[in-house]
């Protein structure tokens, strides 16, 4: 099964960021063709972000994906075909589960996929040099210039990923240069 290439696979790191910042819905809502998300990564991986309780302190928030997925913002996918499953087992060998899985169905598919784990970014891009890869960060800017979010609420975003999520923008990212000048942060 084909998918169009503007639908972005999710990969755990990505769901959970984009879950920290509690405007997942609205940042999924921009994404042309959607987002999936794959079944094993829904089911054992993106499970909590740190949350907090008056009377326990930290706590751990579970993710709730299902009301995306029912709004259909949220597509699961799962291995279907042998050349799936065998780019599967053989991207598992060097990266976890999750992206390797996620990865087989994003280039199989040929769909993009976002991903804020630097060893996955580097074996894609010397593996899978033609596969459109994006991060979270790549996600919150697309979301942010077709939507003119305030800078107030960028630097929130930031806030509760670095809190919930324990995620800090990457000088690596190729969307870093943006996010300085989104915020008026100095180099």
């Amino acid at each position: 099964m084909t998918l169009p290439t503007d639908l972005v696979v999710l990969d755990a790191s990505s769901i959970l960021n984009l879950y920290a910042t509690g405007r997942m819905r609205d940042i999924l809502t921009v994404t042309p063709s959607g987002a999936g998300i794959v079944e094993y990564v829904l089911q054992k991986e993106a499970l909590f972000v740190r949350g907090t309780d008056p009377s326990q302190g930290e706590i751990k928030e579970p993710v709730v994906l299902d009301p995306l997925i029912n709004e259909g913002l949220l597509r699961v996918f799962r291995l279907e075909s042998s050349a799936e499953t065998a780019l599967f087992v053989d991207l598992a060998s060097q990266m976890d589960d999750g992206e390797a899985m996620t990865a087989a169905i994003a280039i199989c598919r040929s769909c993009s996929l976002a991903t804020d784990d630097q060893k996955a970014l580097r074996i894609l891009s010397v593996r899978a040099p033609h596969l459109d890869v994006t991060t979270t960060l790549g996600l919150i800017r697309r979301w942010a210039e077709a939507t003119s979010t305030p800078r107030v609420i960028l630097e929130a975003l930031e806030e509760s990923m670095r809190t919930k999520a324990s995620y800090r923008f990457s000088e690596r990212d190729p969307h870093y240069g943006w996010w300085l000048s989104a915020v008026k942060k100095r180099l």
